[in-house]
Protein backbone atom coordinates (compact mmCIF):
# COMPACT_ATOMS: atom_id res chain seq x y z
CA UNK A 1 0.00 0.00 0.00
CA UNK A 2 1.60 3.42 -0.81
CA UNK A 3 0.21 6.47 0.76
CA UNK A 4 1.83 9.16 2.32
CA UNK A 5 -0.68 11.61 4.22
CA UNK A 6 -1.85 14.37 1.86
CA UNK A 7 0.18 12.77 -1.70
CA UNK A 8 -1.24 14.00 -4.53
CA UNK A 9 -0.56 10.70 -6.79
CA UNK A 10 -0.68 7.31 -5.21
CA UNK A 11 -0.23 4.16 -7.30
CA UNK A 12 -0.29 0.96 -6.27
CA UNK A 13 0.16 -2.40 -7.27
CA UNK A 14 0.32 -1.18 -10.76
CA UNK A 15 0.72 -3.54 -13.37
CA UNK A 16 0.28 -3.20 -17.54
CA UNK A 17 0.27 -6.28 -20.05
CA UNK A 18 0.09 -6.27 -23.32
CA UNK A 19 -1.03 -9.01 -25.74
CA UNK A 20 1.74 -10.16 -28.28
CA UNK A 21 1.96 -12.92 -31.17
CA UNK A 22 4.90 -14.00 -28.14
CA UNK A 23 2.70 -14.26 -25.13
CA UNK A 24 2.04 -11.70 -22.98
CA UNK A 25 4.41 -8.72 -22.55
CA UNK A 26 4.25 -7.49 -18.92
CA UNK A 27 5.36 -4.11 -19.76
CA UNK A 28 5.26 -2.99 -15.84
CA UNK A 29 4.77 -5.26 -12.80
CA UNK A 30 3.41 -4.24 -9.28
CA UNK A 31 4.77 -0.87 -9.44
CA UNK A 32 3.97 1.18 -5.93
CA UNK A 33 4.92 5.06 -5.71
CA UNK A 34 3.65 8.65 -4.61
CA UNK A 35 3.76 11.80 -5.47
CA UNK A 36 3.68 15.17 -2.81
CA UNK A 37 2.13 17.92 -3.69
CA UNK A 38 5.34 20.30 -5.57
CA UNK A 39 7.27 17.79 -5.21
CA UNK A 40 9.59 16.32 -8.36
CA UNK A 41 9.90 12.77 -8.84
CA UNK A 42 12.17 11.54 -11.28
CA UNK A 43 12.07 8.09 -13.08
CA UNK A 44 15.32 6.45 -14.87
CA UNK A 45 16.45 3.69 -16.62
CA UNK A 46 17.06 1.45 -19.80
CA UNK A 47 14.65 1.65 -22.69
CA UNK A 48 11.99 -1.05 -22.32
CA UNK A 49 12.45 -0.79 -18.30
CA UNK A 50 8.61 0.49 -18.26
CA UNK A 51 9.08 4.09 -17.32
CA UNK A 52 6.97 6.04 -20.01
CA UNK A 53 4.29 3.29 -19.76
CA UNK A 54 3.98 3.52 -15.73
CA UNK A 55 3.73 7.20 -16.44
CA UNK A 56 1.20 6.97 -19.42
CA UNK A 57 -1.22 4.61 -17.29
CA UNK A 58 -1.55 7.45 -14.96
CA UNK A 59 -3.77 9.57 -17.58
CA UNK A 60 -4.99 6.71 -19.03
CA UNK A 61 -3.35 7.54 -22.40
CA UNK A 62 -2.23 3.94 -22.89
CA UNK A 63 -4.23 1.88 -26.35
CA UNK A 64 -7.27 0.07 -25.59
CA UNK A 65 -5.05 -3.21 -25.99
CA UNK A 66 -3.70 -2.62 -22.47
CA UNK A 67 -4.54 -4.54 -19.81
CA UNK A 68 -3.74 -2.70 -16.76
CA UNK A 69 -4.58 -4.11 -13.05
CA UNK A 70 -3.48 -2.26 -9.71
CA UNK A 71 -4.78 1.65 -8.25
CA UNK A 72 -4.10 5.21 -9.35
CA UNK A 73 -5.81 7.51 -7.24
CA UNK A 74 -5.29 11.14 -7.93
CA UNK A 75 -6.41 13.29 -5.19
CA UNK A 76 -8.42 10.52 -3.97
CA UNK A 77 -10.16 10.11 -7.12
CA UNK A 78 -9.70 6.02 -8.48
CA UNK A 79 -8.73 6.08 -12.38
CA UNK A 80 -8.52 2.58 -12.89
CA UNK A 81 -12.11 1.52 -14.03
CA UNK A 82 -13.01 5.11 -14.27
CA UNK A 83 -15.51 6.87 -16.17
CA UNK A 84 -14.45 8.67 -19.34
CA UNK A 85 -16.30 11.77 -18.54
CA UNK A 86 -13.74 11.53 -14.93
CA UNK A 87 -10.82 11.13 -17.14
CA UNK A 88 -11.35 13.96 -19.46
CA UNK A 89 -12.09 16.33 -16.67
CA UNK A 90 -8.74 15.77 -15.23
CA UNK A 91 -6.40 15.64 -18.44
CA UNK A 92 -5.56 19.07 -19.46
CA UNK A 93 -6.97 20.57 -16.04
CA UNK A 94 -5.66 18.96 -13.03
CA UNK A 95 -2.99 16.60 -15.12
CA UNK A 96 -0.58 17.44 -18.01
CA UNK A 97 1.71 15.52 -20.63
CA UNK A 98 4.25 16.59 -21.86
CA UNK A 99 5.71 14.05 -24.87
CA UNK A 100 8.95 14.25 -26.48
CA UNK A 101 8.18 14.86 -29.84
CA UNK A 102 6.82 18.16 -29.94
CA UNK A 103 6.38 18.38 -33.53
CA UNK A 104 4.17 15.42 -33.50
CA UNK A 105 2.45 16.60 -30.40
CA UNK A 106 1.19 19.81 -32.44
CA UNK A 107 -0.89 20.30 -35.43
CA UNK A 108 0.72 21.78 -38.28
CA UNK A 109 -2.31 23.50 -39.61
CA UNK A 110 -3.02 25.36 -37.05
CA UNK A 111 -1.22 28.40 -35.41
CA UNK A 112 0.55 27.28 -32.15
CA UNK A 113 -1.58 30.38 -30.06
CA UNK A 114 -4.23 28.66 -30.95
CA UNK A 115 -4.04 25.38 -30.18
CA UNK A 116 -2.92 26.58 -26.79
CA UNK A 117 -6.12 28.73 -26.72
CA UNK A 118 -7.96 25.69 -27.76
CA UNK A 119 -6.32 23.73 -24.68
CA UNK A 120 -7.43 26.68 -22.48
CA UNK A 121 -11.10 26.79 -23.50
CA UNK A 122 -11.75 22.88 -23.33
CA UNK A 123 -11.08 22.84 -19.88
CA UNK A 124 -12.32 26.28 -19.19
CA UNK A 125 -15.75 28.69 -19.43
CA UNK A 126 -13.78 31.34 -21.20
CA UNK A 127 -14.31 33.58 -24.31
CA UNK A 128 -12.28 33.43 -27.25
CA UNK A 129 -10.04 36.86 -27.12
CA UNK A 130 -9.69 35.15 -22.76
CA UNK A 131 -8.15 31.97 -24.31
CA UNK A 132 -5.99 33.85 -26.41
CA UNK A 133 -4.82 36.45 -24.11
CA UNK A 134 -3.93 33.52 -21.28
CA UNK A 135 -2.15 31.57 -24.30
CA UNK A 136 0.11 34.28 -24.71
CA UNK A 137 0.41 34.63 -21.35
CA UNK A 138 1.56 30.95 -21.48
CA UNK A 139 4.08 31.52 -24.12
CA UNK A 140 6.01 34.27 -21.67
CA UNK A 141 5.73 32.07 -19.45
CA UNK A 142 7.91 30.08 -20.88
CA UNK A 143 10.31 32.66 -21.74
CA UNK A 144 9.33 32.95 -25.40
CA UNK A 145 10.26 36.06 -27.08
CA UNK A 146 7.17 38.40 -28.39
CA UNK A 147 4.44 35.78 -27.58
CA UNK A 148 2.01 38.46 -29.54
CA UNK A 149 3.98 37.57 -32.66
CA UNK A 150 4.85 34.33 -31.85
CA UNK A 151 1.22 32.84 -30.86
CA UNK A 152 0.42 33.78 -34.65
CA UNK A 153 2.81 31.36 -36.27
CA UNK A 154 2.95 27.75 -36.74
CA UNK A 155 4.55 24.86 -35.12
CA UNK A 156 6.99 24.15 -38.13
CA UNK A 157 8.25 27.86 -37.86
CA UNK A 158 9.62 27.48 -34.23
CA UNK A 159 13.04 25.91 -33.47
CA UNK A 160 13.33 22.63 -31.64
CA UNK A 161 13.63 24.19 -28.57
CA UNK A 162 11.10 26.43 -28.89
CA UNK A 163 8.24 24.03 -30.07
CA UNK A 164 9.01 22.27 -26.79
CA UNK A 165 8.28 25.59 -24.48
CA UNK A 166 5.24 25.75 -26.52
CA UNK A 167 4.43 22.17 -25.15
CA UNK A 168 5.30 23.24 -21.87
CA UNK A 169 2.81 26.69 -22.32
CA UNK A 170 0.33 24.21 -23.68
CA UNK A 171 0.55 22.01 -20.75
CA UNK A 172 1.00 24.89 -17.79
CA UNK A 173 -2.05 27.28 -19.52
CA UNK A 174 -4.63 25.32 -17.36
CA UNK A 175 -2.35 25.56 -14.21
CA UNK A 176 -2.20 21.34 -13.93
CA UNK A 177 -1.70 20.56 -10.54
CA UNK A 178 0.65 17.33 -12.14
CA UNK A 179 2.36 17.23 -14.67
CA UNK A 180 4.23 14.20 -16.36
CA UNK A 181 7.00 15.14 -18.56
CA UNK A 182 8.12 12.22 -20.54
CA UNK A 183 11.77 12.62 -21.70
CA UNK A 184 10.89 15.92 -22.41
CA UNK A 185 14.31 16.90 -23.75
CA UNK A 186 15.37 14.16 -26.02
CA UNK A 187 15.47 15.46 -29.24
CA UNK A 188 17.11 18.66 -28.20
CA UNK A 189 21.08 19.83 -27.97
CA UNK A 190 22.56 19.72 -24.56
CA UNK A 191 22.12 23.88 -24.43
CA UNK A 192 18.56 23.80 -25.55
CA UNK A 193 18.25 21.20 -23.13
CA UNK A 194 19.37 23.07 -20.06
CA UNK A 195 16.87 26.00 -21.45
CA UNK A 196 13.97 23.93 -21.63
CA UNK A 197 14.34 22.06 -18.19
CA UNK A 198 15.19 25.63 -17.01
CA UNK A 199 11.56 26.74 -18.11
CA UNK A 200 9.72 24.10 -17.05
CA UNK A 201 11.41 24.27 -13.45
CA UNK A 202 10.16 28.06 -13.66
CA UNK A 203 6.73 27.23 -14.60
CA UNK A 204 6.43 24.41 -12.31
CA UNK A 205 7.71 26.56 -8.73
CA UNK A 206 5.36 29.57 -10.25
CA UNK A 207 2.39 27.32 -10.14
CA UNK A 208 3.33 25.28 -7.41
CA UNK A 209 2.11 21.99 -9.37
CA UNK A 210 4.50 18.01 -8.79
CA UNK A 211 6.34 16.98 -11.83
CA UNK A 212 6.89 13.47 -12.84
CA UNK A 213 10.26 13.58 -14.99
CA UNK A 214 11.00 10.28 -16.75
CA UNK A 215 14.30 10.31 -17.89
CA UNK A 216 17.00 8.48 -19.41
CA UNK A 217 19.70 10.81 -18.58
CA UNK A 218 20.77 11.03 -14.84
CA UNK A 219 22.42 14.61 -14.96
CA UNK A 220 18.90 15.96 -16.13
CA UNK A 221 17.30 14.03 -12.95
CA UNK A 222 20.36 14.47 -10.67
CA UNK A 223 19.85 18.47 -10.99
CA UNK A 224 15.68 18.31 -10.78
CA UNK A 225 14.66 15.33 -8.96
CA UNK A 226 13.66 15.10 -5.49
CA UNK A 227 13.43 11.79 -5.60
CA UNK A 228 14.20 9.42 -7.95
CA UNK A 229 12.80 5.64 -8.91
CA UNK A 230 15.19 3.43 -11.11
CA UNK A 231 13.12 0.90 -13.02
CA UNK A 232 14.52 -2.42 -14.70
CA UNK A 233 12.43 -5.44 -16.09
CA UNK A 234 9.31 -3.17 -15.61
CA UNK A 235 9.28 -2.60 -11.71
CA UNK A 236 11.20 -0.57 -9.08
CA UNK A 237 14.66 -1.70 -8.57
CA UNK A 238 15.48 1.49 -6.09
CA UNK A 239 13.52 4.36 -4.81
CA UNK A 240 14.93 7.33 -2.40
CA UNK A 241 16.10 11.02 -2.00
CA UNK A 242 17.84 12.15 -5.17
CA UNK A 243 21.37 12.72 -3.61
CA UNK A 244 20.92 9.68 -1.22
CA UNK A 245 20.22 6.66 -4.10
CA UNK A 246 22.97 8.47 -6.62
CA UNK A 247 26.10 8.79 -3.67
CA UNK A 248 24.97 5.37 -1.74
CA UNK A 249 23.33 3.37 -4.33
CA UNK A 250 22.26 0.31 -3.28
CA UNK A 251 21.18 -1.80 -5.69
CA UNK A 252 24.11 -3.36 -8.52
CA UNK A 253 21.82 -1.63 -11.57
CA UNK A 254 22.04 1.48 -10.18
CA UNK A 255 25.32 1.56 -9.57
CA UNK A 256 26.07 0.45 -13.74
CA UNK A 257 24.11 3.17 -14.74
CA UNK A 258 26.06 6.01 -12.81
CA UNK A 259 29.28 3.75 -13.52
CA UNK A 260 28.33 4.13 -17.10
CA UNK A 261 28.44 7.49 -17.71
CA UNK A 262 31.67 8.92 -19.00
CA UNK A 263 33.52 11.50 -17.14
CA UNK A 264 34.86 14.58 -18.44
CA UNK A 265 38.38 14.07 -16.63
CA UNK A 266 38.90 10.96 -18.41
CA UNK A 267 38.70 11.23 -22.02
CA UNK A 268 40.68 8.04 -23.21
CA UNK A 269 40.35 6.28 -20.06
CA UNK A 270 37.65 3.21 -19.35
CA UNK A 271 34.00 3.20 -19.57
CA UNK A 272 31.97 0.29 -16.90
CA UNK A 273 29.35 -0.90 -19.49
CA UNK A 274 26.61 -3.02 -18.42
CA UNK A 275 27.20 -6.17 -19.94
CA UNK A 276 24.33 -8.12 -21.60
CA UNK A 277 20.85 -7.04 -22.39
CA UNK A 278 17.67 -5.94 -20.58
CA UNK A 279 15.51 -9.10 -20.14
CA UNK A 280 12.32 -10.13 -22.13
CA UNK A 281 9.24 -8.98 -21.08
CA UNK A 282 7.44 -11.62 -22.71
CA UNK A 283 9.52 -14.32 -20.88
CA UNK A 284 11.35 -13.10 -17.44
CA UNK A 285 13.85 -15.03 -15.93
CA UNK A 286 12.97 -16.58 -12.79
CA UNK A 287 14.25 -14.79 -9.66
CA UNK A 288 15.40 -11.47 -9.51
CA UNK A 289 15.23 -9.82 -13.85
CA UNK A 290 18.54 -8.54 -13.33
CA UNK A 291 20.34 -11.52 -11.77
CA UNK A 292 21.74 -12.56 -15.36
CA UNK A 293 23.80 -9.25 -15.65
CA UNK A 294 24.72 -9.13 -12.04
CA UNK A 295 28.51 -9.21 -10.78
CA UNK A 296 27.49 -10.13 -7.38
CA UNK A 297 24.47 -12.38 -7.84
CA UNK A 298 24.14 -15.60 -5.56
CA UNK A 299 21.66 -18.86 -6.24
CA UNK A 300 19.29 -17.00 -4.28
CA UNK A 301 18.70 -14.63 -6.21
CA UNK A 302 17.53 -16.09 -8.86
CA UNK A 303 15.26 -18.50 -7.14
CA UNK A 304 12.50 -15.80 -6.33
CA UNK A 305 12.45 -12.00 -6.74
CA UNK A 306 13.61 -9.84 -3.73
CA UNK A 307 10.93 -7.46 -2.16
CA UNK A 308 11.77 -3.72 -2.36
CA UNK A 309 13.32 -3.07 1.42
CA UNK A 310 14.86 -0.28 3.53
CA UNK A 311 18.41 0.08 3.09
CA UNK A 312 19.12 1.86 6.30
CA UNK A 313 22.55 1.38 8.50
CA UNK A 314 23.49 -1.63 10.13
CA UNK A 315 20.27 -4.10 11.24
CA UNK A 316 17.42 -1.55 10.63
CA UNK A 317 16.76 -2.37 7.49
CA UNK A 318 13.70 -3.64 7.61
CA UNK A 319 11.04 -4.80 4.19
CA UNK A 320 8.78 -2.12 3.54
CA UNK A 321 4.91 -1.45 1.40
CA UNK A 322 5.59 2.40 1.76
CA UNK A 323 6.93 4.19 -1.08
CA UNK A 324 7.86 7.57 0.39
CA UNK A 325 11.24 9.45 1.51
CA UNK A 326 12.94 6.17 2.57
CA UNK A 327 15.74 4.16 1.01
CA UNK A 328 14.29 1.21 -0.65
CA UNK A 329 16.18 -1.01 -2.76
CA UNK A 330 15.63 -4.71 -4.52
CA UNK A 331 18.07 -6.36 -4.13
CA UNK A 332 19.12 -8.87 -1.43
CA UNK A 333 22.75 -7.97 -1.23
CA UNK A 334 22.63 -4.33 -0.88
CA UNK A 335 24.58 -4.64 1.94
CA UNK A 336 27.63 -5.64 -0.15
CA UNK A 337 27.13 -2.23 -2.14
CA UNK A 338 27.11 -0.71 1.44
CA UNK A 339 30.32 -2.43 2.93
CA UNK A 340 32.44 -1.37 0.02
CA UNK A 341 33.22 0.74 -3.06
CA UNK A 342 31.47 0.33 -6.20
CA UNK A 343 34.05 1.86 -8.29
CA UNK A 344 34.93 -1.68 -9.72
CA UNK A 345 32.05 -3.41 -9.49
CA UNK A 346 31.34 -3.50 -13.58
CA UNK A 347 34.61 -4.47 -15.93
CA UNK A 348 36.12 -1.78 -17.75
CA UNK A 349 36.14 -0.95 -21.69
CA UNK A 350 38.49 1.20 -23.37
CA UNK A 351 37.30 4.04 -25.35
CA UNK A 352 39.27 5.97 -27.93
CA UNK A 353 40.48 9.76 -26.90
Amino acid sequence: MTGTSGALLEVDGLSVTFPSEDGEVHAVRDVSFAVEPGEVLGVVGESGSGKSVSLMAVPRLLPGSARVTGSIRFDGTELVGAKPETLRGLRGSEMAMIFQDPMSSMNPVHTVGRQIAEARRAHASVSKDEAWRDAVAALALVDIPQPETRAKQYPHEFSGGMRQRAMIAMAMVNKPRLIIADEPTTALDVTVQAQVLEVLDQARVESGASLVLVSHDLGVVAGTADRVQVMYGGTIVETGPTEEVFERPRMPYTVGLLSSLPAVDQIGGRLHPIPGAPPSLVSLPPGCSFAPRCPIVEDACREAEPELVEVGTGDAAQRSSTIGTDHLSRCRRWDVLAEGSTENLFSRTEVPA
